[in-house]
């Protein structure tokens, strides 16, 4: 890439002025392509999980691709088993090798201190962003927000979104991954703060971010899975980018976490349902698929009692409460333990797990485990 003054920049520009060049943006190989290139390289098939792996952390550019699978391959990280590929460990935890580092270092190079300073802003937020989010990291007048980002755009750092005015994504996952990388702990997460909104529940200001802009809307409402845990977990920050990629997602810090406000008294289930209406709202969602992991079960079930209007469906996983099909959901639970739900009064976590399990013990419903 090319920076804005150059003088080859300025030249080509004149060229496709009278005609005589054309600029063509070449765009990384997708998915189905992917595994292909991969058994050219290797000479063996490539299972699914790790060719979505090569191709979210290389958005397919082929050059990033091949130097990662030797990197991969020179470190015995990767080996054949009965014809295809076999990883030692998973992929997402490996390192991007040296060579790798080193084209990504030398592009952002050619930007300006700023326009980095900028970047590694938007690279906290995730592999995409929005403009209102980054202005709010970075802390950039909104003039200079939009010419930095021409700056970006220019250079081939990042791309404006096919989905959403106003929205930008990095052009490939390792350079957000080289930016966020060369953070620390405290920049990342005084960055990750700055661009969090707040949603009013009932006078408490809760802490909410949205990854994605396309797709069905998921919201989270595990404390493990806050926004506040994703900026300390590589392992969480992976899991909500390559789920944002197919939808919608909203965390948020329940009260007394991470950078929420924290109850004036005692907090109830019932309370926290409201906050779950409060960042619906805030974040502009009719209605959304609730992802419910361990402590966060009670609240999605409790959620799809008190507030079915809002909910489209759940996703329970590693916690009592089973997802059972029902009329009228995409993705539901049986009535029956909606009203065994909305009966607990004091919808504490104790009762909530306790009333569901006596259910599923009675053999009320049929349930299938996710």
């Amino acid at each position: 890439p090319l920076r804005r003054g150059h003088a080859l920049a300025d030249a080509l520009a004149d060229f496709g002025r009278q005609g005589v060049c054309e600029h063509i943006v070449l765009e990384g190989l997708d998915r189905d392509a992917v595994g292909p290139f991969i058994r050219a390289w290797s000479g063996h098939a490539s299972p699914p999980r790790f060719t979505r792996a090569i191709h979210d952390r290389t958005d397919g550019n082929p050059l990033f691709m091949e130097e990662v699978l030797r990197h991969l391959a020179e470190t015995d990280a990767i080996y054949e088993a009965n014809g295809e590929i076999a990883s030692t460990r998973d992929i997402e935890e490996m390192e991007i090798p040296a060579s790798v580092s080193a084209l990504i270092e030398q592009r952002l190079a050619l930007l300006s201190e700023e326009c980095h300073r900028l970047l590694h802003a938007g690279s906290v937020i995730g592999g995409e962003f929005d403009a209102a989010s980054l202005a709010r990291a970075s802390e950039v007048p909104p003039g200079r927000l939009a010419e930095l980002l021409d700056e970006a755009l220019a250079a081939g750092i990042i791309s404006e979104s096919r989905d959403a005015d106003d929205r930008y994504r990095f052009a490939h996952g390792l350079v957000r991954e080289t930016l966020y990388n060369g953070l620390s702990g405290t920049h990342r997460q005084r960055l990750h703060r700055q661009a969090l909104r707040y949603a009013n529940g009932d006078g408490a200001q809760i802490a909410y971010e949205v990854l994605g802009s396309a797709g069905l809307h998921v919201l989270v409402t595990g404390l493990t899975n806050c926004p506040d845990a994703r900026v300390r977990s590589r392992t969480a920050t992976g899991r909500w980018e390559r789920i944002s990629r197919m939808a919608r997602v909203v965390l948020y810090d329940r009260r007394g976490v991470g950078s929420s406000d924290a109850p004036e008294r005692g907090y109830s289930l019932r309370e926290s349902v409201e906050d779950v209406r409060a960042v619906l709202d805030a974040a502009g969602v009719r209605r959304a698929l609730l992802w419910g992991a361990t402590d966060g079960g009670p609240l999605a079930i409790a959620a799809a009692a008190l507030a079915p209007e809002r909910v489209s469906g759940l996703i329970l996983v590693s916690t009592t409460p089973r997802l059972i099909n029902g009329p009228g959901w995409e993705l539901g639970i049986n009535p029956r333990v909606l009203e065994s739900y909305a009966r607990v009064e004091s919808m504490d976590l104790g009762g909530a797990v306790s009333q569901l399990t006596q259910v599923r013990r009675t053999g009320e419903a049929e349930s299938r485990t996710i």
